[in-house]
This record gives C-alpha cells, sequence and structure tokens, in this order.
C-alpha cells in the first residue's frame, strides 16, 4: 500500500491552494493526479532490445507498481468523498478525479503522488 508523507501541500500550487481553501468541506472539484512512475531497471551499456522476458518483467513491475498506487488513491476517495474519472492512469501517469477538499489534501501527502493540479478548461491565448 501506498505510504503517507508529511504535510506535502508543496505538491499542490498556491493558486488551487487558495481557490481549494475558499470551498466548504463538502463541494467538490475536478483535478488531475500525477503519480510517480515505477523506477526502471537500468539499461545496459550497450544498447541492445530487451528480451520479451525483460520486456514482460518491466510491464509486470509497472503494473503491479500502479496497482498499487491506484489502491492508495482510492482508499482515500473512499474515506473522503471522491471518485476516479477513468479505470486507469494515463499513459502520461495521470488520472483524473473529481474530489472534495479533504480528499486533494490527503492525495497530496501521498508518497506516490508527485502533484495534484487543477483540472482547468483550455482555450487560446488572446493576443
Amino acid at each position: 500500500m501506498a505510504k503517507r508523507a508529511v504535510r506535502a501541500t508543496h505538491k499542490i500550487s498556491p493558486q488551487f491552494m487558495a481557490r481549494l481553501s475558499a470551498l466548504a468541506a463538502d463541494e467538490w472539484v475536478q483535478a488531475i493526479v500525477m503519480v510517480q512512475t515505477a523506477p526502471t531497471v537500468p539499461a545496459p551499456r550497450a544498447a541492445k532490445r530487451q528480451s520479451p522476458a525483460a520486456r514482460a518483467n518491466a510491464i509486470q513491475h509497472m503494473q503491479q507498481h500502479n496497482g498499487e498506487a491506484l489502491m492508495g488513491i482510492d482508499a482515500i476517495l473512499a474515506a473522503h468523498g471522491g471518485e476516479r474519472l477513468f479505470p486507469a492512469l494515463n499513459l502520461l501517469g495521470t488520472l483524473s478525479i473529481r474530489a472534495t477538499r479533504n480528499a486533494i489534501l490527503a492525495l497530496a501527502e501521498l508518497s506516490v503522488v508527485k502533484a495534484v493540479i487543477e483540472d482547468q478548461a483550455i482555450g487560446a491565448v488572446e493576443s
């Protein structure tokens, strides 16, 4: 299971933290959780293609790491109010969620979480 760090609010931007502070405890916000990727085994010095067994081992290791990270995230979402918006991490190691302020703060304390960012609409930059 994922371990908790102590007061990891540095994983949330000051602007997002200010918006979270203004929310009522039961209000929900959409966010993106950036998860630490599984550590990889160093490649041999000579650039060689991995063997099928080595690739399968690396994939299994990554899936196990991601599964453990998602279990920790799910436990916090269940305890504090929240839900995953997608069933798994995407290729960039991020997960979209909908959660309460307390869930967002608790997620930032997980050691497997690199950052929690606000899910915002993207628009064209006006000149």
